[in-house]
């Protein structure tokens, strides 16, 4: 069932609701095969495991501005993943980075501000490597 009321934040087309919960529901793109994630009274996310969640989701608890060494260590762990994975989580950053979609700390409720997210993103971002 389409949902006009949520957009997709990469494509700006309509998005469908796919399933609905009592504490979250979930949607789809038809057009770029994105999915996101909404609780009652919340703004819509990113789903979990898109490319944002994943690298967001080793900062769930951290409440200050995120090490160099956890950057490093997330960092050497997703160089590892295939070229088309570590593409997709450099542009996701990115395009999140230069045109805010959402506020990351609601992805996975980060424990932190939404500042040290989008400041960890910008510093893990320059170390990833294709």
């Amino acid at each position: 069932m389409i949902d006009t009321s949520e957009i997709c934040f990469r494509c700006n087309k309509p998005l469908y609701l796919t399933e609905k919960l009592e504490d979250i529901s979930f949607y789809n793109c038809a057009s770029c095969k994105r999915n996101y994630a909404k609780e009652p009274g919340k703004d819509l996310t990113d789903r979990w495991m898109s490319p944002l969640s994943i690298v967001l989701y080793d900062i769930i608890y951290n409440k200050e501005r995120i090490s160099d060494e956890t950057i490093e260590i997330v960092a050497d762990r997703i160089n590892t993943y295939e070229t088309k994975q570590i593409e997709a989580i450099i542009d996701d950053i990115n395009e999140e980075l230069v045109n805010p979609k959402q506020k990351l700390i609601a992805i996975l409720d980060l424990h932190g501000t939404e500042e040290n997210a989008r400041d960890y993103l910008k510093r893990l971002v320059k170390r990833l490597k294709v």
